[in-house]
């Protein structure tokens, strides 16, 4: 599951122009006035301090509620996109993919990952293009959309480096799976072993020969299978 890194904070307490928390007192002998200018508020709801308590007390014993991780992170998306700041903006959109991801809510994860790709490719970051083509291909595919995971998976491929390479090659290989058709599956898998040999990584060696596996299996190649199998 992926997890998002952090919910953005609300409700913060005020802050000076230098950052420190602004004082809620005045000093000295300033009672009077602050009295007076305090009759002047408006009177807080019977509930304020309820509701805060229980922001609080949720937020140390219990995780964030998703749609106020997304409420947040829209607000943070909007803000970011006014004041110019694309790369904040992508950002925020893509940590919405995430939390809707992990709320199981897959076509509303593709569309703010479609948002995410779009300003990606808008503000020329290729790192993040390539991440919001991974992350839709593989939400596509948990919706039942192969043809477009394909497509998605493919256009990972051309943008990413060598670990980006193996992850596309080792999705397309399962997608083809999925469809049925194990000799594509296996050229794919075959080529993320390949990448994970150059790369020396002991992990993906093994979870890539374990997919060929799979699919010589799939196409009968019994022999090949077992040896993958018990690599």
């Amino acid at each position: 599951i992926r997890q998002l890194e952090e919910p953005v904070a609300v409700g913060a307490e005020a802050k000076d122009a230098d950052g420190r928390a602004s004082p809620t007192r005045q000093g000295g002998g300033g009672g009077t006035a602050s009295k007076a200018s305090l009759a002047k508020q408006m009177p807080m709801p019977a509930n304020y301090v309820r509701r805060i308590r229980r922001r609080a007390q949720n937020s140390r014993t219990g995780p964030v509620d998703y749609r106020q991780q997304l409420a947040d992170l829209k607000l943070l998306a909007d803000s970011a996109s006014r004041s110019g700041s694309i790369y904040q903006a992508l950002q925020a959109y893509h940590k919405m993919g995430v939390v809707l991801d992990n709320q199981g809510m897959y076509p509303e994860a593709i569309q703010k990952y479609k948002q995410f790709l779009s300003l990606c490719i808008s503000s020329k970051n290729t790192q993040g293009e390539a991440l919001a083509y991974n992350c839709l291909g593989i939400d596509t595919f948990k919706i039942g959309h192969l043809d477009e995971a394909i497509q998605y998976h493919n256009k990972h491929l051309e943008l990413a480096d060598s670990t980006g390479r193996l992850i596309a090659h080792t999705n397309l290989g399962i997608v083809f799976q999925a469809m049925d058709l194990p000799e594509h599956a296996a050229i794919h898998h075959q080529h993320a072993i390949e990448y994970a040999n150059r790369m020396g990584a002991k992990d993906a060696q093994c979870f890539t020969v374990g997919n060929l596996g799979i699919a010589s299996a799939a196409q009968g190649d019994l022999q090949t299978s077992r040896i993958c199998l018990q690599y």
